[in-house]
């Protein structure tokens, strides 16, 4: 069994972040910034299949932004993804397809909100 990791993510139009909160009481994080240099992609995917992530709401928010920041996405294309899941209240089926954001498979993970 994997040990567990609390993931959430924050997002504005100039500052991005993923911050894992792990069961050992340390944490990992990822973050950037206009101008700031981009995020560990290797490091980041890597995190995100080291553990079990738990989220709130992490199916339809958390997940899809972290697979559209692998991607490569800079933080004003996050902004608008985050938009779109906010506003037009998409699930992630629809916002894979909406932003051609390629999904995240075989990750470990309980969205506490579905519980």
């Amino acid at each position: 069994m994997k040990l567990q990791a609390e993931c959430d993510v924050e997002c504005y139009r100039n500052y991005f972040l993923v911050k894992f909160y792990l069961s050992d009481g340390t944490f990992r994080k990822f973050e950037m910034s206009d101008g700031s240099p981009p995020i560990n992609l290797d490091a980041l995917r890597a995190t995100m299949y080291e553990f079990e992530l738990v989220t709130f709401n992490g199916i339809d928010y958390d997940v899809p932004m972290i697979a559209a920041a692998l991607m490569g996405f800079n933080c004003s294309q996050l902004k608008d993804c985050s938009d779109g899941i906010i506003q037009q209240n998409l699930r992630h089926w629809q916002f894979y397809r909406q932003f051609g954001v390629q999904e995240l498979v075989g990750l470990q993970h309980v969205d506490i909100m579905e519980v």
